[in-house]
């Protein structure tokens, strides 16, 4: 549903865009993604949960009361993603891959 839509860098950007701390929620309505059929969006929900839980781990995103946002400079954080030959992020998701079928936790 969202594949190509949805990777590390765009999720940065995005977050970094924003200009405050943001939730979930916020997040995905500011990604603006075209498939708004519930089921889309819940994905869509899903899929930011583990980038930002992936973020997290990584350093490139800070976390307060269910709130994120970025933790270093944005062009050092996209540099260093064109630097790893697939992203390190997107690595990090792969490589963890965590199934988020409640939906419905937000932490």
């Amino acid at each position: 549903i969202m594949s190509g839509e949805l990777n590390g860098k765009r999720l940065i950007q995005t977050l970094d865009s924003i200009k405050e701390p943001a939730n979930i929620e916020a997040i995905v309505k500011a990604m603006r993604i075209k498939d708004k059929r519930p089921e889309a969006v819940a994905e869509a929900r899903n899929r930011v949960k583990t980038f930002l839980d992936a973020a997290v781990k990584m350093g490139f995103v800070k976390k307060c009361h269910g709130h994120y946002y970025t933790s270093k400079h944005i062009d050092e954080m996209v540099e260093l993603m064109k630097s790893e030959s697939s992203g390190a992020l997107d690595s990090e998701v792969s490589a963890t891959s965590i199934d988020e079928s409640s939906g419905s936790e937000d932490d």
